[in-house]
């Protein structure tokens, strides 16, 4: 049976949209871990290129020096960033160790102690269940204070992707410099190998995908701005000393998209509580609920506002990227449903229909 031009276009369509949806996802689940030096050196070139370009224009200095002298900033203001909240997060793991061992050694009383509190309020407990209940409060203590020691060891075992670390990061420096200094030339060599027909299809893709990345760090950017003022609020309301250091270093720790304020938070109320420090355990154990639930409210509505998205699509895309890709899906997520409307927007993709 013959298919009529209208069947075959639309055909055409589905079968592209296909294509394209399957090239993403492989993109986003593997090919992405590739290339991914150069997608970031790609985004910093973005950003930094009219610095540059002021740069060179003013001072007349040649596009190569303008580059280097960018890009050494940025570093030198991440690496220090960096160095800060590294130099904290060794010194709060190095008390929580040690607090650890203290756990280990800590007299059997405190669970007596437990026990004795319980008792004010079941009196008429026989003594049969008072020991059981004994002896299983140890062995939740024990087991939470060996998962603490397997965290502690598991993080000291990453220290062997170091050196992968370090060539990740000279190959993205690299990337960077290179893309920044001949951005035009690469643009237009990638604008050659396309369809004269395309042309203006890109541009308006590119137009939308640099404000898209500009929206999409300026989300992001409320949303940690949020979670360090609640945080340094709770750490201030409960005294605790270097509050606005500490506050930093969850800060820089929960813009991370697999390790979060909950890295630093949980383990720390947990030394809490097995030290017997239960106020304190519970209150920090209360923040980071506070700033997850915030987060999590505002995440859907602040991420759409800002990179064209509405708040019910970008909530649906956060969550299939979620299911998808785990953790990191709820950055994915969003960045596909973008270039998918980018590419809606610019006619590479059909766009939704609408009925005047």
């Amino acid at each position: 049976m013959e298919l009529n031009a209208r069947t075959r276009e639309m055909l055409f369509k589905v079968i592209k949209t296909v294509v394209i949806l399957i090239f993403l996802y492989l993109l986003f689940s593997w090919l992405i871990f590739l290339v991914l030096p150069f997608i970031i050196g790609f985004t910093v070139a973005l950003l930094v290129r009219p610095v540059v370009d002021r740069l060179e224009d003013r001072f007349k200095l040649p596009r190569s020096v303008s580059t280097v002298t960018v890009l050494l900033v940025v570093v030198i203001i991440i690496g220090g960033v960096t160095i800060i909240a590294i130099h904290q997060t060794v010194g709060l793991l190095t008390e929580l160790v040690s607090n650890v061992y203290d756990i280990y050694t800590l007299p059997t009383g405190i669970f007596h102690n437990l026990v004795d509190r319980a008792r004010q309020f079941f009196i008429n407990l026989p003594e049969e269940t008072v020991a059981l209940i004994e002896e299983n409060l140890k062995k939740i203590f024990f087991n939470l204070a060996k998962h603490l020691i397997s965290t502690s060891t598991g993080l000291l075992s990453n220290l062997r992707a170091l050196p992968g670390a370090f060539i990740f990061i000279l190959v993205t420096f690299m990337a960077s410099y290179f893309i920044t200094r001949d951005f035009d030339a690469i643009i237009k060599f990638i604008s050659d190998q396309l369809p004269p027909s395309w042309h203006t299809r890109v541009r308006s893709a590119k137009s939308d995908m640099i404000r898209t990345v500009v929206g999409y760090i300026k989300a992001q950017a409320i949303l940690v701005a949020t979670s360090f003022v609640i945080t340094l609020a709770g750490l201030l309301i409960l005294k605790i000393p270097y509050g606005l250091v500490i506050a930093i270093v969850i800060m820089i720790f929960d813009i991370l998209p697999v390790v979060g304020a909950g890295t630093i938070l949980i383990p720390w109320a947990i030394v809490n509580l097995l030290l017997g420090n239960f106020f304190m355990g519970i209150a920090l154990l209360v923040l980071y609920a506070t700033i997850s639930i915030v987060r999590q409210a505002l995440q859907p509505k602040v991420v759409g506002k800002n990179i064209g998205l509405h708040p019910l699509t970008a909530l649906f895309s956060m969550y299939v990227g979620l299911k998808v890709f785990g953790i990191t899906g709820l950055f994915i997520g969003p960045i596909i449903a973008v270039i998918i409307s980018i590419m809606q927007r610019s006619g590479i993709l059909p766009q939704w229909k609408k009925r005047v």
